[in-house]
């Protein structure tokens, strides 16, 4: 089954996303086609068009390209110019923690983020049953680091309301890790006892469930006041951090093609937005410019 679902997925590449690139190095630019607002308040992105006739519905899916070796590296900058590509530092859990703070007035995995800590390394030595300055003075020791790659898991799985059922599933297909139910169960009370904000959060997700009748509710969005309905259990929960780290990006988005296009005394200005992978922006600069922008944790420059 592994090998026909890698026979898929290579065959779709070769149909589908090598002649939409082919397209891109033979002088017909490559447009990603966005729809501005889904139902998680993101933008979607579509795919290639090869049948269309008009240049501009061509389209690329440059949200989730391919992993395969050689997809990603086919996007280089053009002559004179560099790609900066910059996202957000732990960008949904910063997310979740904000909603939690004004919700409940406190976030453990807030305050761990603000401290500056390494929020994986911190679960991790929970799970591992040792206090967080050893585990960060022996983070390259093979145990250490197995805890903390394990500790992945439950930090981005469990706050959308994933069951352990659900983890199992997760921790392999997006880590590689093969766990038993009752393992998983093990985390969730792991990370529920170093993050306790989430039983609150929880409840929250269903209060807001029950108040539409206990299937499903309307979730209405922190800062922004959207509203989006008919949100069961695990819809609702990563909702109200999703929504939240969509909003910001859309902003900030905004903010940075306004600078790129009318600033003057920007160093962004003549740079050219190109990529926007949900909080992630990915533009075209020149070369001579490219010392203005800062490289290190979540941003850099590719020539």
């Amino acid at each position: 089954l592994e090998a026909y679902a890698e026979r898929t997925s290579t065959m779709g590449l070769l149909e589908q996303h090598v002649p939409a690139l082919r397209r891109g190095s033979s002088g017909i630019p490559i447009q990603p086609r966005y729809d501005p607002l889904v139902g998680t308040g993101r933008t979607s992105c579509k795919g290639p068009d090869l049948k269309a006739a008009n240049p501009s519905q061509y389209g690329y899916q440059i949200q989730n390209p391919r992993r395969q070796y050689g997809v990603r590296e086919a996007f280089v900058a053009r002559p004179g110019r560099v790609i900066l590509d910059v996202d957000y530092d732990q960008g949904e859990l910063r997310a979740v923690s904000e909603v939690c703070f004004r919700l409940f007035g406190f976030s453990n995995l807030g305050d761990a983020l603000n401290r500056g800590e390494d929020v994986h390394l911190r679960l991790g030595a929970k799970i591992a049953g040792i206090p967080y300055a050893d585990a960060l003075a022996n983070r390259k020791r093979k145990d250490v680091a197995e805890a903390r790659q394990l500790a992945k898991a439950p930090n981005f799985g469990f706050p959308g309301g994933m069951g352990p059922w659900g983890m199992v599933r997760f921790a392999r297909a997006s880590y590689g890790l093969r766990l038993t139910l009752h393992r998983a169960k093990e985390l969730r009370d792991e990370w529920l006892g170093e993050w306790s904000e989430f039983r609150a959060y929880f409840a929250h997700v269903r209060a807001i469930l029950d108040a539409g009748g206990g299937q499903a509710g309307t979730v209405e969005h922190l800062i922004s006041r959207r509203l989006r309905g008919s949100c069961a259990y695990t819809v609702a929960c990563n909702s109200l951090f999703q929504g939240l780290l969509a909003d910001i990006a859309k902003d900030a988005l905004y903010r940075v093609t306004r600078e790129c296009l009318t600033d003057r005394n920007s160093p962004l200005y003549g740079c050219r937005p190109w990529g926007f992978v949900h909080d992630q922006i990915l533009a075209d600069a020149p070369v001579e410019v490219a010392h203005e922008y800062p490289r290190g944790r979540g941003a850099f420059v590719r020539v």
